[in-house]
Parts: structure tokens; sequence; C-alpha cells
């Protein structure tokens, strides 16, 4: 997954 800091942005939507 996008677990290294680019891309917080979805991960924000994934981890609501």
């Amino acid at each position: 997954m996008a677990d290294g800091g680019e891309g917080e942005d979805e991960i924000q939507f994934l981890r609501t």
C-alpha cells in the first residue's frame, strides 16, 4: 500500500 508518505490523500480516504 501507500505507507511511505506520498499519497496521504489516498490513505486518508482509505483509512476514513
